[in-house]
């Protein structure tokens, strides 16, 4: 081999070397994203790391847009109350019941006291239904939905970002447990209930009588 071609030869393993190095350096910082455990009924919840991407909301309503636009402090796996009521108390919302442990269905207990309140509405769309929801904590009229209607309320903006959405799997008739029922924040267009979820339904299909509520300003 002449002198030239072992130049070569340096010259090339020399870059191979370079090339590999990069490589190694891209892969070691790349973090694999893994999946939080699912709902329920299988409904995905956000991948970890994964931002909500969202422009500041600016509707004229101070309360409504402070909730759209805060960074939620998610809560163990299956304390939707307990998370929501927390984030909702930091925010300086009121009309937020301190416990809802009265009522076996806890979502139920405290979308009552909400409205009781008189600090919060419940939205009214078209097709919506006015219903009347009993629990331990007395009884209320809310705007009951279903879950094509919520649905297609939170695809046009009908239902603002900043809501806070109750949904059920039984119907709000239902005292034999929290389980299969829950309230979470709408961001985005997504629900975070005690952490968040990859869109606006807690129960996938088998969501139903959707309760959204909006604090009055």
């Amino acid at each position: 081999m002449t002198t030239t071609s072992r130049l070569d030869q340096s010259r090339l393993n020399l870059q191979q070397t370079q090339q590999l190095q990069r490589t190694t350096r891209v892969q070691q910082q790349v973090r694999p994203r893994r999946e939080v455990r699912d709902g329920f009924d299988g409904t995905r919840r956000a991948k970890v790391g994964e931002e909500v991407q969202r422009a500041a909301q600016d509707t004229g309503r101070p309360r409504l847009d402070g909730i759209a636009n805060a960074t939620l402090v998610p809560g163990r796996a299956h304390t939707c109350v307990t998370t929501v009521r927390r984030n909702l108390n930091r925010l300086g919302l009121e009309g937020v019941p301190s416990s809802t442990g009265q009522d076996p269905n806890n979502p139920r207990g405290m979308m009552v006291q909400m409205l009781q309140s008189g600090k919060w509405d419940s939205l009214n769309v078209p097709g919506s239904e006015r219903r009347t929801i009993e629990s331990p904590y007395g009884t209320v009229e809310a705007n009951v939905m279903t879950r094509e209607q919520y649905e297609q309320g939170v695809a046009d903006g009908t239902i603002p970002n900043g809501a806070v959405v109750f949904q059920t799997r039984h119907g709000w008739d239902y005292s034999g447990g929290s389980r299969g029922n829950d309230v979470g924040i709408l961001q985005n267009g997504r629900l975070f209930n005690s952490s968040l979820m990859a869109g606006p339904l807690a129960y996938g299909e088998n969501t139903r009588d959707i309760v959204v509520m909006l604090p009055r300003e």
